[in-house]
């Protein structure tokens, strides 16, 4: 065979399949290719008589098909880093709590006098103040953390945990006239705080005026939950009337701790004034109805689709990692948007709402590019990874088995996982107490979980059972700890407990409801009033690594230390 025949791939594919054909015993048929070959023109050179195996079709096919596989790896990595960003941490999932089996956490403080009546929320949030510097004759911004807690007396305190001194307190005439549930911070401007309460109202205020400037009433019955995104361009209110209000701000306000004065400042003799926020500050932009009471809410950022979520896990899964013992390799999205995820009572389902892509300014470029391809190619359809529309729901579901569709919880409490990877779900009783108290109103609830999820995902990465009883009375709350080893559990028994990732109760103090009995100072639980039990905790918040801090049905916060640390 003269060298243009081995180079002749028309000539080649033909004698491939002749030797394949003779190898396999069918020389009839490779003798009818010649024939029929040679009545079309083509002249077949005899079989190299060296040809062995390197004309074997079923090897040409084998190192075609490696050839495939090679070529899609290499196109998924390439599409991978393409559009997201690649970056290998610490499991988060595998991080252990050091110290021994039961650490020695202790009651440390108990404040009082902070409120007159049962205590419905406590937060860990900043308090803005202005004052006179007489030294250098000037006003002086500056911002404390402090603990926020709200109740049945209507008031809103802002206290110090180390002492419980009284910094602050929200109460007026045009503000709440019930008791208040919940309060959010616009993290970009402290000085704004937003709450929510029984009167179906959700309230702004001026911290440094300490009077609304704004009442919302897009509800008509209880605003159980207000949230505020991580830009503060958004505000959320969940209520029991099975509404869900998503608002919009619209206007910005800047409050910054005061640093040296420039030579410029020092010159300047005239007093700073306290100028007033102008309301409104919000409006609304957004409403939904829900099935039943919405229980939970939470801003959250992700990918702009749930389909451009599980495309970059089916990429990720068809590339190779460098991970090592303990890591994990996170692909996060490069185009993001932000998410407003919400739970509502007897649904096993968690529910995202998509939020507009001029939310955030990372994402302002997709717009753009998203008009300019509209007017070039308008029939194009939209590829796995185009952002949904607007203001779209999109729901999974949490049970295991995603055909599965019984509701044997509620999920009653989100928060984010300080790793910022998975979005915690804390499930509860999945009766309500209007049909626990027209059945068995004394019938053991569910044990409380802990559900970890990806964003944009019903795949649960983690179940942790915290062995906390819940009940269709009492509304679960946790929260993590800086370094999210471990997480604090609120209970109906007056018990703080500290549950680490495998599901192990770290620390159990005895914390609400509590009376100090006879000079050894033991601890017994108080006398229940007549109107439920004072053993309730109502909300848990985490201070640091070391440190916790509580409110309950007692009208007390309590702090709860590592012994051997006091509070800072």
């Amino acid at each position: 065979m003269s060298s243009s025949d081995l180079y002749d791939l028309t000539v080649a594919s033909h004698l491939i399949v002749e030797q394949f054909l003779l190898s396999q015993g069918y020389s009839s048929s490779a003798s009818q290719l010649r024939t029929d070959a040679s009545s079309s023109g083509l002249r077949l050179p005899p079989l190299p008589a060296d040809a062995g195996q390197s004309l074997d079709l079923r090897q040409l096919v084998e190192s075609y098909r490696s050839g495939v596989r090679a070529d899609e790896r290499r196109r998924k990595a390439e599409q991978l880093a393409a559009t997201h960003a690649t970056r290998a941490i610490a499991d988060p999932l595998t991080l252990t709590l050091p110290g021994p089996t039961t650490l020695p956490f202790k009651l440390e403080k108990t404040h009082s006098t902070l409120h007159a009546s049962n205590i419905l929320s406590i937060a860990n949030l900043k308090l803005p103040r202005r004052s006179f510097d007489t030294g250098r004759a000037r006003y002086v911004n500056t911002i404390e953390d402090c603990l926020v807690t709200t109740a049945a007396d209507k008031r809103i305190v802002f206290s110090n945990a180390r002492t419980g001194e009284v910094e602050e307190i929200l109460e007026a005439k045009d503000g709440h006239q019930a008791a208040v549930l919940s309060v959010a911070q616009d993290s970009m401007d402290p000085r704004c705080l937003i709450s929510s309460g029984m009167d179906a109202k959700v309230v702004v205020w001026d911290l440094l005026t300490r009077q609304p400037i704004q009442v919302l009433s897009e509800h008509s019955k209880f605003v159980v939950k207000v949230v505020v995104s991580p830009t503060g361009e958004y505000m959320a209110s969940i209520g029991y009337d099975k509404k869900l209000v998503v608002y919009r701000r619209t206007q910005q306000t800047l409050f910054v701790a005061s640093t040296a004065p420039s030579a410029e400042e020092e010159e300047d003799d005239e007093e700073d004034e306290v100028k007033d926020l102008k309301g409104p500050r919000y409006e609304k932009v957004f409403e939904m109805e829900t099935q039943t009471n919405p229980e939970a809410i939470l801003f959250v950022r992700a990918a702009v689709s749930p389909n451009a979520a599980e495309v970059a896990s089916e990429l990720a899964s068809g590339t190779e990692t460098t991970a090592g013992a303990g890591e994990l390799v996170i692909h996060e999205a490069r185009e993001q948007r932000t998410w407003l995820c919400f739970t509502v009572r007897n649904d096993c389902f968690i529910h995202y709402i998509a939020l507009p892509l001029s939310a955030d300014a990372s994402v302002s470029s997709i717009t753009d590019s998203l008009s300019a391809n509209s007017l070039h190619d308008s029939a194009k359809p939209p590829s796995a990874t185009s952002p949904v529309a607007d203001w779209s729901l999109h729901s999974f579901n949490t049970n295991p088995n995603p055909s599965d569709l019984h509701v044997s919880y509620s999920l009653l409490s989100l928060s984010l996982h300080p790793s910022s990877l998975y979005i915690c779900v804390q499930t509860g009783d999945h009766t309500s107490p209007a049909l626990a108290s027209t059945s068995n109103a004394t019938a053991p609830g569910s044990l409380s979980r802990l559900l970890l999820l990806a964003p944009l995902s019903a795949h649960r990465a983690a179940t942790i059972w915290t062995g906390v009883p819940t009940s269709s009375y009492a509304v679960p709350r946790h929260s993590w700890l800086p370094s999210g080893r471990a997480c604090w559990l609120n209970a109906e028994d007056g018990v703080l407990r500290l549950v680490d990732l495998k599901g192990r109760t770290r620390a159990t103090v005895l914390a609400h409801g509590v009376a100090q009995d006879g000079e050894d100072g033991e601890r017994t639980a108080a006398a229940s009033w007549s109107r439920g039990g004072n053993t309730i905790v109502k909300d848990v918040v985490v201070l640091d690594e070391g440190s916790v801090a509580s409110c309950g049905f007692d009208r007390t916060v309590r702090i709860v230390t590592l012994e051997g640390q006091s509070l800072a």
